[in-house]
């Protein structure tokens, strides 16, 4: 169906997947049009999924073009400040109080017979920093389908380190070298956890930043720039 395939490509789905999963929020709105879509797709689709009835067409098309302006543009950007960065600040808060409850099994990068000996509070933390990634991982992808038709003066783009540290170059000065793999990270380790810890351990500025954001970021770390200033 040319609808969801729009929706898709344009990352409406994983957009509201993430709100159904509370990794993020999105507009009432958004969540009411697509679940009015699917029940749309549910009643009138085929065994192939295509939709004849014209009114439902329609509908249908009114539907995904409602979907698609309210993550358009400036929109976007909206949708960013408004409910993708606050759920980041949300995932760091809960991650922050996982990796203090876990005390010193927090910087094991792996599963250890004695974590079996923990009170139950303690293990379920355990469990929730092994299990981390994925909901970070829809953050940053909801952030990069947000910000993928924006640009920024940071040659590196949404790849840019700066992208997910702002304040990476104080904490690690040779951080250019370590990016294209000609000097160490600090953490040592890419286990997710056990890097995140580090890092907000040390003051990382975590974020999804806008792209006047990131170009700031960028503009005031930016050797090049240091060095003309």
């Amino acid at each position: 169906m040319k609808q969801l395939e729009d929706l898709k490509q344009h990352g409406v789905l994983h957009l509201v997947t993430a709100a159904r999963q509370r990794i993020h929020t999105l507009p009432q709105q958004m969540l009411d049009d697509y679940t009015a879509f699917e029940d749309l797709v549910e009643t009138s689709a085929d065994s192939r999924g295509q939709v004849h009835d014209l009114k439902a067409v329609k509908e249908a098309d009114r539907l995904v073009d409602s979907l698609l302006t309210a993550k358009a543009w400036g929109n976007a950007q909206q949708l960013l400040v408004d409910h993708v960065q606050p759920g980041m600040t949300a995932f760091l808060r809960g991650l922050s109080a996982d990796l203090k409850t876990a005390g010193r099994h927090a910087t094991q990068p792996g599963a250890t017979i004695d974590m079996l000996s923990e009170p139950d509070h303690v293990r379920a933390a355990i469990l929730r920093l092994h299990s981390a990634y994925p909901d970070y991982g829809s953050l940053r992808a909801s952030w990069q389908l947000l910000r993928r038709n924006t640009e920024t003066i940071d040659p590196l783009g949404l790849q840019s380190p700066l992208a997910e540290i702002g304040n990476l170059p104080d904490l690690v000065p040779d951080w250019q070298q370590a990016y294209y793999g000609r000097a160490p990270w600090p953490w040592q380790t890419t286990v997710f956890h056990v890097r995140m810890g580090w890092l907000l351990a040390n003051g990382a500025r975590i974020w999804l930043p806008t792209a006047a954001e990131q170009e700031a970021a960028w503009r005031k770390h930016n050797p090049a720039a240091k060095v003309a200033a």
